[in-house]
């Protein structure tokens, strides 16, 4: 999905505002942050550097699931089914884990 909105801004709309992509995406980030997260109360840091897949899903998946919503939210509109996950978003940026 991220390649196909890459490459097309009609695939981006019709996915913003006809399919729960975004709230779908957003949901995965959170699921993969809170895993993130137990990851590393529970086992330490190393182990989520060494062992990057111990959060259920690869860093490439993680980025490209960023990616994707950035493809979608640069059409402005694209930009409404945003704004219900904007608490949700700040969260995700301000998470400890993110550089890792």
């Amino acid at each position: 999905m991220s390649a196909l909105c890459q490459a097309s801004e009609s695939v981006c709309v019709i996915a913003a505002l006809e399919t729960n992509i975004v709230k779908n995406v957003i949901s995965f980030m959170e699921a993969v942050d809170s895993k993130m997260h137990e990851v590393v109360s529970t086992k330490g840091i190393n182990e989520l550097r060494n062992n990057p897949e111990c959060i259920g899903t690869s860093i490439g998946m993680l980025r490209r699931a960023g990616y994707l919503l950035g493809f979608i939210v640069q059409y402005e509109t694209c930009r409404k089914p945003f704004l219900k996950y904007m608490n949700n978003l700040i969260n995700l940026t301000i998470s400890h884990y993110k550089k890792y």
